[in-house]
């Protein structure tokens, strides 16, 4: 396995401002042989959320945002596209393999309470978290089972990463029972498997950005997360139906284009001196 690490200055990707990133299509390698076929968006299969210590419906006295919540995710890539245009890896069509993915990270529920309609409504951020995790896995095995929750870890790590930040919102018409909720997450890749990645990453930052909806009800509602945390057991942990994609950006890095930056300026007062 032939895996890159990314350097970085952390903190770096929410200093530069969203007009700066730019769509990018990226090459994947379902047989991990290098040849690449170009993506800009994958989507994934319904599977599950589960935020723990977000408590729908009590607003007063307690909880008074904001305060903080764990979310953990599990789920399976099912299409991918690039331009509008369906891309085919048969492995993966066929079910001979499988893309998986895990997340878990922490959140603060900004505020919460009800709308004009009477609406149980919340919203949500975060900001960069090194120790968050985000992994993808192949899988010449495709035993990823969303009701039982085994299969998700069980293959090859190709791709890692931590959070750079979220934004996201919630409304439930039914409070505490029913609800929709929105969310744009940004993923910062930290290593990835060249076998099965290409990734342009000279003076750029990777980002990985996933949109989507969680839903209440649940379509599944396994006992366990992948990492063994319990949906019965915690603080009101909620179950959620999540569907999504993510695509690909990538953003100019400043700490690496000021470090070019004194560079030359070094240069410049070293000629300079030599000249004098």
């Amino acid at each position: 396995m032939k895996k890159i690490l990314i350097s970085m200055a952390l903190g770096f990707a929410l200093t530069v401002s969203a007009g700066n990133a730019q769509a990018v299509s990226i090459g994947f390698d379902e047989n991990g042989a290098g040849t690449f076929q170009n993506i800009d968006l994958w989507t994934y299969r319904t599977d599950t959320g589960l935020a723990t210590g977000f408590i729908p419906g009590q607003f007063v006295p307690t909880p008074n945002p904001p305060y903080g919540i764990d979310f953990t995710l599990q789920g399976r890539v099912g299409s991918f596209d690039n331009g509008g245009i369906p891309v085919i890896f048969p492995g993966i069509v066929l079910n001979t393999k499988e893309l998986t993915f895990v997340t878990k990270f922490d959140e603060t529920v900004v505020s919460q309470g009800f709308n004009s309609a009477g609406h149980q409504i919340a919203t949500f951020s975060a900001g960069e978290d090194i120790n968050s995790i985000f992994k993808m896995y192949i899988d010449t095995t495709p035993d990823a089972n969303p009701n039982n929750v085994s299969g998700y870890t069980d293959g090859l790590e190709i791709l890692s990463g931590h959070l750079a930040g979220l934004t996201s919102s919630f409304e439930a018409q039914v409070p505490g029972t029913l609800g929709t909720g929105s969310f744009d997450v940004k993923f910062i890749v930290d290593s990835f498997d060249s076998n099965y990645f290409n990734l342009t990453t000279d003076l750029l930052l990777f980002r990985l950005t996933t949109t989507g909806t969680l839903n209440q009800p649940e379509f599944f509602h396994p006992t366990v997360m992948w990492d063994g945390t319990s949906t019965e057991a915690g603080v009101n942990p909620q179950t959620f139906k999540f569907d999504g994609s993510t695509g690909f950006e990538v953003v100019p890095e400043p700490s690496t284009i000021l470090l070019l930056g004194a560079g030359l300026l070094g240069l410049g007062v070293f000629a300079r001196r030599k000249k004098a």
